[in-house]
Formats: structure tokens, C-alpha cells, sequence
């Protein structure tokens, strides 16, 4: 399990774009857990919840539709 807090926080758009991408290729196979307040994360996301008043949400589920 690989846990990932605000990973990008302090990189441009173009570096953070090209960490998910090498992210996505290097944990294929592994479980990530990343959590982050920035939209570029949900592209390579597997799954995506929303934690709100204490409650853990599935909002998606977009590339388990696509396996």
C-alpha cells in the first residue's frame, strides 16, 4: 500500500500532470491511497470518495466500470 498525502501540492500543473502519469504506470498492480484537494488527481483515480461530516462516500467508480 502506498499512501500519498497533498503529493503535488507544491508542483505546476505540468510536473503534477506528469507524476500521476508515471504514478499510474509505476502502481499498477499495488493499492494507492491519495488524498488530495486538487482536481489532476481524480484523472488517475480508481476510485474516488469524498469524506464529509464524518461520513466516507464513494462519488466514483469511473475506471472500475472500464476493467
Amino acid at each position: 500500500i502506498l499512501l500519498l498525502d497533498e503529493p503535488c501540492s507544491q508542483l505546476d500543473a505540468e510536473s503534477e500532470r506528469r507524476f500521476y502519469e508515471q504514478l499510474a504506470r509505476v502502481s499498477e498492480g499495488r493499492a494507492v491511497l491519495c488524498v488530495s484537494h486538487r482536481p489532476a488527481a481524480l484523472d488517475f483515480a480508481t476510485r474516488v470518495y469524498d469524506l464529509t461530516e464524518g461520513r466516507l462516500i464513494l462519488r466514483s467508480a469511473k475506471r472500475l466500470a472500464l476493467a
